[in-house]
């Protein structure tokens, strides 16, 4: 039995692009948004640089969109995973609900570590000059209908 040979790609006679899309430049590039063009840059060359993935094409009439609005794909997400307020001194913020400065396992604890360092005393050690773990701090906003692997 003969394999079928793959079907040619034919792109559609009838598209034409908006006139206000932008289309970012293709060329290699490094790091978020880069690649592009061929087979280059990053894995599958599925990047663009510019106007990749996550920009902000021109309204009507041609002005930007304010940065922050609904459709800006940069925003960072704010909801927790755990559902509770824990943090550890080398680990960081969200948390599961045993994990604190206290319970950190020995492998993951960092040079200094300070069982004592909560999240509502996290900032003196800081000020004090400890190297305190800020991953996550910017999860505010614990998760609605938590399910029971995020206690």
């Amino acid at each position: 039995m003969q394999p079928h040979p793959p079907a040619a790609h034919i792109p559609s006679p009838t598209y034409q692009r908006p006139a206000n899309q932008q289309y970012g430049g293709g060329g290699r590039g490094r790091g978020r948004g880069g690649g592009g063009g061929g087979q280059g840059g990053k894995k599958n060359g599925r990047g663009r640089r510019g106007a990749g993935f996550g920009a902000q094409p021109p309204a009507a009439g041609g002005v930007p969109r304010a940065a922050g609005t609904a459709t800006n794909l940069n925003v960072q997400n704010p909801v927790k995973w755990y559902n509770n307020w824990n943090m550890c001194f080398s680990c960081g913020f969200d948390k599961p609900i045993w994990h604190t400065s206290k319970t950190c396992p020995a492998e993951c604890r960092s040079t200094g570590h300070q069982e004592l360092c909560d999240r509502q005393n996290y900032q003196q050690y800081k000020a004090a000059g400890h190297n305190v773990r800020m991953a996550k701090i910017g999860k505010i906003q614990l998760p609605t209908n938590a399910r029971p692997d995020q206690a």
